[in-house]
């Protein structure tokens, strides 16, 4: 495979959400983190805990920083790698991308100059309501971003305006677009993931000490507190994916069908493979290659559902994917019309991708020449 417009534009954009990403998650953990350090100061009046809320509040400010700067050049990328998709969808992922500036930048950047610079300079109290509305900032910069990237896989609230390349989406329901089917889900996932992420950091940072025998009680409290987050938001992202899970089954079947590597439409779900050495008791024996496994048979698709997994979309049995193009069937009001605008998103999807191959064949062709008449 070439190294066309296409893929490059897909290597780039990959390259730098990736990259990107890695802020962002630890910014919102590391807004608990801080609330917790700074709650705990002003409860105890013990110092070292005012010391840990200066500590960790300046790695928040750089990795913050970071983020920023990183996310403009992601957002950049929208325009410049996928134009005819942005342009088709701009009316509708703008407004949330908006929504964000609003809503999360202003309230961050208002209150982040006194949560940094302002220990000495305003009342503890006020230092501690500076460092809530720095935390809640980084919250709702999740909130609209999960709701603009949810919006892309579950689509609601909108209508399809014009037609070939002139089309674009058009809001006809603020409310329905932010709560699309999949929002809530993906927003409690993404938030317990980055109170996941900045309980680890800051037990990697305090065992560090730890180990070294430096700040001895700095370490010890840093790492409780982080083993307390990190354990809670595990445990609740159990809860949190399973739901999640759900709603792809129902509104993804093909997404789940790759997921699991699901090929064939069952009555039961997907098997489990585990690779081991001697397989024995009741899971029998199966070979993949020259690799031997062991099959317990409907293990993940029991993630959709609470009982024993015959049906994981409900109404019928599973999608496999070499059955698909399929798309669920709902008895709900108004799903004709979603699945209609949701394959018009993706033939424009696929009117971009082959507008940009062609492009590039024609970049190509036009240096042929040049050279040739060279």
């Amino acid at each position: 495979m070439g190294l066309d417009v296409v893929l490059l534009s897909r290597i780039q954009f990959a390259l730098t959400i990736m990259f990107h990403y890695l802020f962002p998650p630890l910014s919102i953990g590391l807004g608990l983190i801080l609330v917790i350090t700074e709650g705990m100061y002003l409860r105890t009046g013990n110092r070292i805990y005012e010391d840990m809320a200066r500590f960790w509040t300046r790695i928040f400010a750089v990795n913050l920083a970071v983020g920023v700067a990183t996310g403009i050049v992601m957002e950049f990328e929208f325009g410049t790698n996928w134009s005819t998709y942005a342009r088709f969808v701009g009316d509708v992922f703008g407004s949330a991308l908006a929504a964000e500036g609003v809503f999360a930048f202003f309230l961050e950047s208002g209150f982040l100059a006194v949560l940094v610079f302002g220990w000495e300079r305003v009342s503890a109290g006020m230092h501690f309501f500076a460092t809530c509305m720095v935390a809640l900032g980084a919250t709702f910069s999740a909130i609209w971003i999960v709701v603009a990237n949810s919006w892309q896989q579950t689509p609601a609230g909108f209508h399809i305006v014009g037609t070939g390349p002139t089309a674009r989406a058009e809001i006809t329901d603020f409310w329905a677009m932010v709560f699309n089917p999949s929002t809530v889900h993906r927003l409690g996932h993404v938030i317990l993931g980055g109170y996941i992420l900045a309980g680890f950091f800051v037990m990697s940072v305090a065992a560090f000490y730890i180990l070294r025998g430096r700040h001895s009680e700095f370490s010890r409290k840093s790492f409780a507190i982080g083993l307390a987050v990190a354990t809670l938001a595990s445990l609740a992202q159990l809860i949190s994916g399973h739901l999640q899970g759900k709603v792809i089954s129902r509104y993804q079947p093909a997404k789940l069908a790759a997921f699991e590597g699901h090929f064939k439409t069952e009555d039961h779900g997907t098997e489990l493979f585990l690779r081991c050495a001697r397989c024995s008791g009741t899971t029998r024996k199966v070979r993949s290659g020259d690799s031997r496994h062991t099959e317990f048979s409907g293990v993940r698709g029991f993630e959709p559902t609470r009982a024993r997994p015959r049906h994981v979309f409900r109404d019928r049995p599973p999608v496999g994917w070499g059955d698909l193009p399929v798309l669920p069937h709902h008895d709900r009001a108004g799903d004709v019309q979603h699945r209609s605008d949701t394959l018009r998103l993706l033939s424009a999807l696929a009117e971009e991708a082959l507008r940009q191959r062609l492009a590039d064949a024609h970049l190509r062709t036009g240096r042929a020449i040049a050279v040739f008449r060279q």
